[in-house]
């Protein structure tokens, strides 16, 4: 059940800031992309769909506190990456 990954231009800038912010989480993100390109099914990503105005977009969950969201294209396999942050972050709260 292999997915193809696309990094939005915004996605690579905010992982790049993300990472230089939370270098302890740094292999935590490249498991759950790893886990997203994989298999996205997989409960340990905690994927739910968001609403409002991020409905047709989804979070995978990046520990307790952190999100990556993303948008997943069932007929390509594609999973573009959007954002990652914190909740308020990523939910542009």
């Amino acid at each position: 059940m292999t997915h193809q990954l696309v990094w939005s231009a915004h996605f690579k800038r905010s992982a790049e800031r993300f990472i230089r912010k939370h270098r302890d989480l740094a292999h935590k993100l490249d498991v759950v992309v790893s886990q997203l390109e994989t298999d996205p099914t997989d409960p340990r990503l905690k994927l739910h769909p968001l609403l409002g105005g991020l409905s047709g977009f989804q979070a995978a969950s990046l520990g307790h506190k952190f999100r990556i969201v993303l948008q997943i294209d069932d007929e390509s396999k594609e999973i573009t990456l959007v954002d990652i942050g914190s909740h308020d972050e990523a939910y542009g709260g």
